[in-house]
């Protein structure tokens, strides 16, 4: 189904599938993460709403195979963030590139994130996409239509649209140690690298709100990084888990750029 964006415009890619969010109050008591099903069951995830509540939509790449953040150390890094906004304690600032040719002063929606309250919602994939179909990506996008089947890659197919209805974008990229090869640092440049990561940039570069584009790598910052930088990052030439999943990426660009052009 088609949606509103944050500002109230319509979304470029429809909804496959709907958009689980967890509210602020219970992601901050968090001391493990739980997946989609099990969120589910306890009744803590929400069909977000974006006339009724704000949606922070968190991008970070995992640090494990088989979950995303095993010793809960990016987590705890979004939590500092939400609590420190909350307080209006944190620091959001220019990434040095951007202050220059923009100047200091960060985008009003960035500092609207000082509001961070209990009508605040956050989508993060773990929570919000069901894990238990983990490995349907291209085998359920039927041949003839490009349609997704499975609740899996109906809710991938419609990232762009859960990116959309989002007032904020927040990468969740502190430097840390990959669970399964603990030589190998996880953080904003590896971040950047990842296929599916740079087709969420790349959605909330084109999406028709355009907010600003939050980094996080430490609890007390965040980091306001310029919209051209997705231009130096090919959604093609990023890494994907499955490189089958490429496939799955094409529709979801086109009609991002379809829309775009259009507007």
């Amino acid at each position: 189904k088609a949606g509103a964006a944050a500002d109230g415009s319509a979304t470029a890619c429809p909804l496959f599938f709907p958009m689980y969010v967890v509210p602020a109050t219970d992601m901050l008591s968090m001391k493990e993460l739980r997946p989609h099903e099990q969120l589910s069951a306890e009744g803590v995830l929400e069909d977000f709403d974006p006339h009724a509540g704000v949606a922070v939509f968190v991008t970070h790449q995992w640090t494990s195979r088989n979950h995303p953040d095993p010793d809960f150390q990016q987590f705890e890094v979004l939590q500092e963030v939400a609590r420190r906004a909350s307080e209006r304690t944190l620091i959001i600032e220019k990434e040095p590139s951007g202050a220059i040719l923009e100047g200091l002063a960060v985008d009003k929606q960035s500092s609207e994130l000082y509001g961070f309250g209990a009508e605040y919602h956050i989508w993060y994939d773990f929570f919000a996409v069901p894990q238990l179909g983990l490995r349907q990506s291209t085998a359920s996008v039927a041949a003839l239509d490009g349609m997704p089947s499975g609740d899996f890659s109906k809710a991938v197919m419609s990232i762009p649209g859960y990116v959309e209805r989002s007032k904020f974008f927040v990468v969740l990229a502190p430097d840390v140690s990959h669970s399964d090869t603990p030589d190998h640092v996880v953080g904003y440049a590896s971040w950047k690298s990842r296929g599916w990561c740079r087709l969420e940039h790349m959605a909330r570069v084109l999406s028709a709100g355009r907010a600003p584009i939050l980094v996080a790598t430490r609890g007390d910052m965040l980091s306001q990084v310029g919209s051209k930088d997705y231009l130096l990052d090919p959604i093609g030439e990023g890494v994907f888990a499955e490189d089958d999943d490429r496939a799955m990426v094409a529709p979801l660009v086109t009609r991002l750029l379809d829309r775009k052009l259009g507007d």
